[in-house]
């Protein structure tokens, strides 16, 4: 009988990344530990998110690497070789990030060649490279980019598919040392590129087979509730919740076995998962509009256009939304979508009556299959202990009827008016996956 795995017992910060006393995914040879070092007094002090080390745990974690951590340094030499030092002293693999760009505060290749013992010596063929660049730019190459082509001794480059930094890659004593540049966008290029191929032919051990379900309108625990357990020996499940819902990551070490636990989900969650392939729900909901044959158009109060905007993010969205409103005040809403002035008073503008009026009222006026409408109380003041700060409601008018229902959403402004705008934008996604008419 498998190993019952329960979802408490895999909350990692992704799956297979440094726990040593749960179920192994591969058999065969033992995994390769990693780990990583990103650099930047803007990463210390808070004004810039590490979101590299992000990145390359989820490359590292595909590739069969157990990522042990990471830590930020600032931009001190010492700092950076004594971060460097650490990690090599337990890890086989070690990605450093940031440091390597043409302004003298940029010092990760002097603790490159600290640690190298060898001194910092330029590269021609790199200099060139780097020429050949700015002519190809239409401007000449400034004299602070040399900097740029600074080797330390025993460590080759590797060039910038989406820049001007060139990454560092050398072995000391059985470590494998790779430093790229800090631009998120050329770290997910040099990973689709060499380094990425030097990861995987250096990991020791077949790639996970991994799967990412995108889940909204369930809290992470009421998910692990309905998840419960899963005959997943030797998969493994990790929860990691964001603003618009619960990213659930299966990692196994082959497809059958992944297809098995995936499946299992599948199973229990139903219309709870809006997409498997990292489609974000606008294009999911744009997807089944154009094989529906259907168009929208929105009414919106709290959400401020949110929901519009997020609408019409995606490319090819004329094909189906025809049109947008926001009616902050009531007599917007009367005005433009005929909602009495009995029933606002009556029942406020938060209201299910409002809310059904809204959505019925700019269907009406757009000729659009289905009308989505928005109205709430997105604080910090506005609310009362009857609709406290938080309470949305949310209404669909389509050839069907209309549909409304009221949401509780906790936290900021900012979150409030997000959610309330996710929570719009599925139950259009859940009405249409029931079949309902246009």
């Amino acid at each position: 009988m498998p190993t019952m795995l329960s979802p408490d017992s895999t909350r990692i910060c992704s799956p297979m990344c440094s726990s040593s006393s749960s179920t192994e995914l591969a058999t065969g040879p033992a995994r390769r530990n990693a780990r990583i070092v990103a650099v930047g007094d803007e990463l210390t002090c808070g004004s810039r998110i590490d979101t590299n080390s992000a990145e390359l745990g989820r490359a590292l974690t595909t590739w069969g690497y157990r990522t042990l951590g990471s830590r930020s340094v600032g931009d001190e030499i010492e700092r950076i070789v004594a971060a460097i030092e650490e990690a090599v002293a337990e890890a086989d693999v070690v990605l450093v990030t940031g440091g390597l760009g043409p302004t003298p505060d940029d010092r990760t290749r002097e603790a490159l060649a600290a640690w190298s013992g060898g001194a910092l010596e330029e590269d021609p063929a790199v200099v060139d490279w780097l020429r050949e660049l700015f002519r190809q730019f239409g401007r000449p190459m400034a004299e602070s980019n040399r900097r740029q082509a600074m080797v330390p001794r025993g460590m080759r480059p590797i060039l910038n598919p989406a820049g001007t930094a060139p990454a560092l890659v050398g072995e000391r004593e059985g470590t494998l040392l790779i430093s790229l540049p800090g631009v998120p966008s050329e770290v997910r290029a040099f990973l689709g590129g060499e380094v990425g191929e030097v990861l995987r032919a250096g990991s020791g051990v077949a790639p996970l087979e991994v799967a990412r379900l995108l889940t909204t309108g369930i809290t992470e625990s009421k998910l692990a509730d309905l998840v419960g357990e899963l005959p997943a020996d030797p998969a493994r499940l990790a929860f990691l919740p964001a603003l618009g819902g619960v990213e659930l990551v299966l990692s196994a070490p082959s497809a059958a076995v992944l297809e098995g636990a995936r499946g299992a989900l599948r199973e229990r969650l139903g219309d709870l998962v809006y997409s498997e392939d990292g489609e974000r729900l606008e294009e999911v909901v744009g997807r089944m509009l154009v094989d529906a044959g259907a168009t929208v158009a929105v009414a919106e109060s709290c959400t401020g256009g949110l929901a519009l905007s997020r609408l019409t993010d995606v490319p090819g969205a004329s094909r189906y939304v025809l049109e947008g409103v926001v009616t902050y005040s009531n007599e917007a809403k009367t005005r433009i979508l005929g909602v009495e002035a009995e029933t606002l008073k009556a029942e406020g503008a938060v209201s299910e009556a409002v809310a059904r009026k809204m959505a019925e009222g700019v269907r009406e006026i757009s000729g659009a299959s289905f009308g989505l409408a928005s109205t709430g109380i997105a604080g910090p003041a506005g609310g009362t202990e009857e609709k406290p700060v938080g309470t949305v409601w949310i209404a669909i008018a389509g050839g069907d009827g209309t549909e409304a229902r009221r949401v509780r959403i906790p936290g900021d402004r900012g979150v409030i008016k997000f959610r309330a705008a996710q929570a719009l934008i599925d139950g259009l996604r859940r009405l249409l996956g029931r079949g309902r008419s246009p």
